[in-house]
């Protein structure tokens, strides 16, 4: 939901706060004091040396982790309440502000259209950059958003339950639970929405009245989902629970998790690194991190795993070679967000790049 400091000193998750400015609103996009990335002004032989395909430099603070549509399209959003499409080539496509303070990380669906949560609406915008609806929140709207392949939206609010919305903006249903929500929604490759819950049980929900609760052990801080299976971070450790929500296998002291479809990659508490198979056997030895985490760590199809660092770096090791890092900003990193072909992260301070995945970073 924000991001977090790891270190072996401590383990405690530091959220960001919530922009207080006051809304603005808008009905259409505007252009707002962004600015524009350059093919080569902003990069350096070094950049090109480390594979960065662009940088971009938003006027204020990114608030959550960046999204990517299916075309390559990046969106970000930022403190000043605006949303910035950027290209896939990272030319700066437009910007859209927003009607209060973001309330969490958007979301796109497979036809390019944005979904953005503020603390009372829920808006989505078309690839083109202008309003496709706006719902109203019968409470505040608490975290990020999770979009369903067939365009429905599904989002925690102010009140603890599970809302889902329509595309034509119109509640579908809703659904309480039994102890507070802590994890921002996930939908399951069965279309069924998995949100982790205070009482340490991750909650599997298809409908206001047709939900099961799948119990772990300690509060679940992060949930995860690769393929049928959900990777769940709770106080306790992780635990990996299979399509049908079951219990595969559980792995103690470990504060956060990516996986790919070959292999899951942890951090512990004392602050190391490890692998296992999907199987939950260990692989290799732990090592430990080479910086502090300011962010849930990421892995891209081919193995290579992605640190975010506190001081603005991207750490990132490909399999059988050492840790190497690349400067994206001077404020800590968002979670990388990684795709077929390449990987797009953003900093505290407004900065965002994208790196080519050539066969990795």
């Amino acid at each position: 939901m924000g991001l977090f400091a790891c270190s072996a000193s401590t383990t405690k998750l530091q959220y960001a706060q919530p922009a207080t400015e006051a809304p603005q609103i808008s009905s259409a996009a505007v252009t707002v004091p962004a600015a524009r990335p350059s093919d080569t002004g902003l990069l350096s032989d070094n950049d090109r040396m480390r594979g960065i395909l662009w940088r971009f430099r938003a006027a204020s603070p990114v608030v959550a982790r960046p999204v990517i549509a299916a075309d390559g399209t990046t969106f970000v959003v930022t403190r000043e309440n605006a949303v910035h499409s950027i290209g896939p080539d990272g030319a700066y496509r437009w910007s859209y502000t927003l009607d209060g303070p973001i309330a969490g990380v958007p979301a796109v669906d497979k036809f390019g259209n944005v979904y953005v949560p503020t603390r009372w609406h829920l808006i989505s915008l078309v690839p083109a950059g202008t309003q496709r609806w706006l719902f109203r929140a019968p409470d505040r709207v608490r975290g990020g958003l999770a979009v369903h392949p067939r365009g429905s939206a599904h989002f925690i609010g102010g009140d603890h339950q599970l809302w889902t919305v329509s595309t034509r903006a119109g509640v579908l249903w809703r659904a309480a639970f039994r102890a507070k929500p802590t994890t921002d929604p996930v939908v399951l490759q069965d279309g069924r929405v998995a949100v982790g819950l205070e009482d340490g049980a991750v909650a599997l929900v298809r409908g206001t009245y047709q939900r099961e609760y799948v119990e772990l052990s300690g509060a679940v801080r992060q949930l995860v989902r690769q393929g049928s299976t959900l990777y769940a971070v709770t106080e306790q450790g992780l635990t990996a629970v299979s399509g049908e929500g079951s219990r595969r296998w559980r792995v103690k002291n470990v504060v956060a998790v990516a996986a790919n479809a070959d292999s899951v990659v942890a951090v512990s508490r004392d602050s190391r690194l490890l692998r296992f198979d999907l199987r939950g056997e260990p692989v290799g030895s732990a090592e430990p991190l080479p910086a502090e985490l300011s962010a849930p760590l990421a892995i891209t199809p081919a193995g290579t795993v992605l640190l975010p660092g506190q001081d603005g770096a991207l750490w990132y090791r490909r399999p059988g070679e050492a840790w190497q890092s690349v400067s994206i900003g001077s404020a800590s990193l968002w979670q990388p967000v990684v795709t077929a072909n390449r990987l797009v992260v953003a900093s505290g301070d407004g900065n965002v790049a994208a790196l080519q995945l050539d066969g990795d970073v």
